[in-house]
């Protein structure tokens, strides 16, 4: 599918991919593997993203990834559930959208001793690497009494991996030679929404790079980030690494915008 040619020809392709994204919607949100359904869902993010009189909302899309990822873990066995944090201690990346959104969420509902507990377990973690973190096994800060204190805010990185053996997973965090056993066609849709989602930001401007949640999170804690007139070396400097896209993926992106922007 080539980039529409005129400004008639993106009108005519956005209703299209607005009727199909409407059809998802009915039809219980299934899982996005098409193109066409990979773009519908990029202008949606691009709505979600450029909304008027405030910060841009993920939760529709995150509404939309957990039934695509309810849709592609059928018939398979879960061994997730509350309580089990194994992979919680492992370091976790998300967009500048993704940290905004914890962030105010966390200002909003949370208590001063809450936010300042928060606080002090990220001044313990944020310089670490990710062997130190797993080594020590040392928990991600959101991580509260064994269970996930933003679930219902927690990035797409967090929401994509899905287990199907704990034991797994604890040898893996022990260092055992062996690989959380993640469900890869959840992994695949995470990586699907992804594009798209980086596709929308892209066209509206919006830096799209994904960075190490806990350093993240601690400069917007420190202070007001504007995430529209985001800088990365003023905002970030050297202190939040940032986990860039791979190179093919980046390429994908690229040809979602010019249907998008």
């Amino acid at each position: 599918m080539r980039p529409p040619q005129s400004r008639v020809e993106r009108r005519t392709l956005q209703r299209t991919l607005r009727e199909s994204y409407r059809s998802l919607r009915r039809t219980g949100l299934g899982l996005p593997v098409s193109l066409t359904q990979l773009l519908s869902l990029s202008l949606f993010a691009k709505d979600c993203l450029e909304q008027r009189g405030g910060s841009p909302d993920m939760a529709e899309l995150y509404s939309i990834f957990d039934a695509g990822h309810d849709d592609a873990q059928k018939n398979v066995p879960i061994a997730c559930r509350k309580g089990c944090n194994f992979c919680c201690h492992i370091a976790v990346s998300a967009t500048i959208v993704e940290i905004d959104m914890i962030a105010r969420h966390v200002k909003s509902t949370w208590s001063a001793a809450a936010i300042e507990a928060l606080v002090a377990r990220i001044e313990t973690t944020f310089r670490m690497n990710v062997d130190d973190r797993m080594a020590k096994r040392v928990p991600c800060p959101f991580l509260v009494e064994g269970s996930c204190s933003i679930y219902a805010v927690r990035p797409f990185a967090c929401r994509r991996q899905v287990s199907i053996d704990a034991s797994l997973c604890e040898k893996a965090l022990d260092g055992d030679d062996a690989n959380f056993p993640f469900i890869k066609s959840v992994g695949q849709h995470g990586a699907n929404v992804r594009v798209a989602t980086a596709a929308a930001a892209k066209a509206c401007g919006i830096d799209y790079t994904a960075y190490e949640l806990t350093s993240a999170m601690r400069k917007f804690l420190q202070g007001a980030i504007d995430i529209r007139r985001f800088d990365r070396r003023k905002d970030f400097g050297d202190e939040v690494l940032a986990d860039e896209m791979p190179r093919e993926l980046h390429k994908q992106v690229d040809i979602f915008v010019e249907f998008v922007k």
